[in-house]
């Protein structure tokens, strides 16, 4: 993940849709910089379930350039709890995890915590946006925002054809790599 050392700036997006629904490829993201320059390559290990139930059990994959992983995320199959995502890497030094806090009329809230489950950041966005980019504010343990995540919405036949939502996240250039890793993790929790 040392390609997001740098950054300020990343963009997810969801690739082919269209084929997910109606075959049993895996879907894809890509990552990129501020500038669109692809960084790492997600993938979904898709089953049925993970595509259509919001708990069933799912695996992210992000590989670099170079087809090598870097990153996986797992969400456990919690039926009746709070929904968690942990974050490995490359594969099994486990580094995070992010929880959805508690559902509320008025925001969303998630916790991202590090590897001695000790808060580093929260995560708020509204319920009814009203919009198609939806804000997610960050703030650090302390309370104090450091970036956001904005969550483009696509229109229902262009997301269905040909791509999905776009998160763009935003932190500090001199924010940890792990820390960047936990952030671009968090937008594969809020798919």
């Amino acid at each position: 993940m040392d390609c997001l050392r740098e950054l300020d700036k990343v963009v997810v997006s969801r690739l082919l849709i269209f084929l997910d629904y109606f075959s049993n490829t895996n879907t894809k993201y890509a990552i990129c910089d501020g500038s669109d320059r692809q960084l790492l390559l997600a993938v979904q290990d898709n089953s049925f379930a993970s595509l259509f139930l919001p708990n069933a059990f799912v695996t992210f994959l992000v590989m670099n350039t170079d087809i090598r992983q870097v990153l996986q995320l797992d969400r456990p199959r919690k039926l009746f709890k709070v929904s968690r995502m942990n974050v490995y890497a490359p594969s099994t030094r486990y580094i995070g995890s992010i929880r959805n806090k508690s559902f509320s009329l008025l925001r969303q809230s998630y916790r991202v915590l590090d590897a001695r489950k000790k808060l580093v950041y929260k995560i708020r966005g509204p319920i009814f946006p009203g919009t198609t980019r939806i804000p997610y504010n960050i703030y650090n343990g302390k309370g104090v925002r450091v970036g956001t995540i904005t969550r483009k919405l696509r229109k229902f036949p262009r997301e269905l054809v040909f791509e999905g939502d776009i998160f763009v996240v935003t932190f500090p250039k001199d924010m940890s790599v792990t820390d960047k890793s936990l952030l671009v993790g968090v937008t594969f929790y809020l798919q």
